[in-house]
């Protein structure tokens, strides 16, 4: 019997072990358990006076569904408790004699084997659901570090933006209050040809080197113009101050006209 039920309990635990390795590790836990479940439904009917350590075989084998599949493994503990219940009814009411009762001796022993299968059996599946939930921390611990990683990484973005956006609002501060000199730094990187800011930045810093190439054309023109007029000024000035003389001259010759007039007159009488 002990043999029988070690040639289920082994191959079921290599499946789960198999299963498990490719990531399927409730179809590994379900075929262990339903693969125990014949051995231990079968022993009441060879050996009833296990009929005891058959009932806590069938508690722990609930309690290990319920930890493994939890709400899911409801199917199991309904197929669990049926099986006990017919164990049950066939030890205390049908009492089959399918053997020669065993001596105390014999009785203790099936026992403490049963015992010590059932064991062992439990404590592979418990290791098992143990580095299972290993596994599940470790990658939970993964998952949260990745977490904070990408915290911290949106939080120096965030900074960085906040940055950015207080250089370009000071630019602008300047360029309202006239300062064309002034330039909003930009970094280059791989990426700054596709970053909507480093694009405004570039847009904002060509608009203002124009806007100062603009000006200062218009200063140096303003300063031609300056130049040339004084000019005009000049050489009107230089044009009246000739007319004036001219003015004066003619005024000098009348007067002396009307000299040589009146002398002609005074000759004549």
């Amino acid at each position: 019997m002990d043999a029988a039920m070690v040639a289920l309990v082994l191959p079921s635990t290599a499946a789960y072990r198999w299963f498990k390795k490719r990531g399927q590790w409730e179809i590994g836990a379900r075929i262990f358990l339903f693969s125990t479940l014949p051995a231990v439904a079968v022993v009441p009917f060879l050996i009833p006076e296990v009929t005891l350590v058959i009932s806590i075989a069938y508690l722990m084998l609930v309690i290990i569904s319920n930890r493994i599949f939890g709400k899911k493994g409801w199917y199991f503990n309904l197929v669990c408790i049926i099986l006990f219940i017919l164990d049950l009814a066939v030890t205390y009411i049908w009492k089959p004699v399918l053997f020669t009762p065993f001596s105390q001796t014999l009785q203790t022993l099936a026992a403490t084997s049963f015992s010590l299968i059932l064991s062992g059996t439990c404590m592979i599946t418990i290791s098992q659901m143990l580095y299972k939930q290993d596994d599940l921390s470790v990658d939970a611990q993964l998952a949260r570090m990745d977490i904070e990683d990408r915290i911290q990484v949106e939080r120096e973005q965030r900074r960085k933006l906040q940055e950015t956006v207080s250089q370009y609002i000071q630019f602008m501060a300047c360029v309202g209050k006239g300062d064309l000199e002034g330039r909003i730094p930009l970094q280059s990187n791989i990426h700054s040809d596709q970053d909507p800011l480093t694009i405004l930045g570039r847009q904002l810093n060509e608009t203002t080197a124009n806007l100062q190439q603009m000006i200062t054309q218009l200063r140096t023109a303003g300063a031609n113009l300056s130049s040339s007029a004084a000019e005009i000024q000049a050489a009107t000035t230089q044009q009246a101050s000739g007319a004036s003389e001219q003015s004066a001259a003619i005024s000098e010759t009348t007067t002396t006209v009307d000299e040589v007039r009146t002398i002609a007159e005074q000759v004549s009488l």
